[in-house]
């Protein structure tokens, strides 16, 4: 499309009129901008319209696993496969980030339908939702940071989502800060 003449370019290529079309991606056919290239017939316009509705479809599965019926709409993938593109940038890095979240959305959904001690559980929800155990992690120890031995434990129990050694003592303590505050309890 982008060798093609319209409103604001010159084409690069006038051969490929009568492939895509004359006209097909000018601002008036964004419905119909891809009909000119399916009815060439060309083995590429058929692929390409095949192919559109593979991420359709992979969206539908990743967000009916993470357990929404119906996905938002107006989205890049619901567009027709003959007028998808039309003012989308990065068009295959949108397609599959939306993709991606719905495939998030369901493994989070699994990680958190685990018992509550389970390590995978504890592992994906600690890295999920918890930055720092990470960054702790992976980010020391450092020449001007360095860990005691207890210190580096704790931060690989913690990144794995493994008990915390440390709290054996205190495991089932109440945890108060105000009278009128919920009791919890220490917890591995």
């Amino acid at each position: 499309p982008q060798f093609l003449a319209t409103e604001q370019t010159r084409d690069l290529w006038p051969s490929l009129d009568s492939v895509f079309g004359a006209g097909s991606f000018d601002a008036d056919n964004t419905a119909t901008r891809w009909g000119a290239f399916y009815a060439s017939g060309s083995r590429y316009a058929l692929a390409l319209q095949s192919e559109w509705g593979r991420p359709q479809q992979a969206r539908y599965g990743a967000a009916t696993a993470a357990g929404l019926t119906t996905p938002p709409t107006k989205t890049v993938l619901d567009a027709s496969a003959s007028a998808f593109g039309h003012k989308v940038e990065k068009l295959h890095r949108t397609i599959f980030k939306e993709i991606r979240s719905y495939r998030r959305l369901g493994i989070h959904a699994r990680a958190c339908e685990l018992p509550r001690d389970d390590p995978r559980r504890r592992a994906f929800l600690g890295a999920a939702e918890d930055r720092v155990s990470l960054q702790f992690f992976t980010g020391t120890p450092m020449r001007h940071c360095r860990f005691t031995t207890q210190e580096y434990h704790s931060s690989v129990q913690n990144a794995l989502g493994l008990p915390q050694c440390r709290l054996k003592s205190i495991l089932g303590r109440p945890i108060t800060n105000n009278a009128n505050c919920p009791t919890a309890r220490v917890d591995p």
